[in-house]
């Protein structure tokens, strides 16, 4: 889970899949069913600017290298 929040029926769903680039695409409803949405997800950056996003990039530094990188 990315950040708490209110589940609202048939509201947009967002896929993020790390692996080479960052994967990201959406789900929206379209009265009987969800529609994919691509996205320039590969085009996404992180740059940690607090002490826990930092903390973050630790993490995942040890857990997927030497699949994360930063510049």
């Amino acid at each position: 889970m990315l950040q708490d929040g209110q589940v609202r029926p048939h509201g947009p769903i967002a896929l993020l899949h790390a692996e080479e680039g960052l994967g990201e695409a959406f789900l929206t409803w379209a009265g009987t069913k969800y529609v994919a949405h691509s996205s320039e997800g590969g085009h996404a950056e992180f740059s940690p600017k607090t002490a826990l996003e930092v903390e973050l990039l630790g993490h995942m530094k040890v857990s997927f290298s030497p699949i994360i990188s930063y510049d």
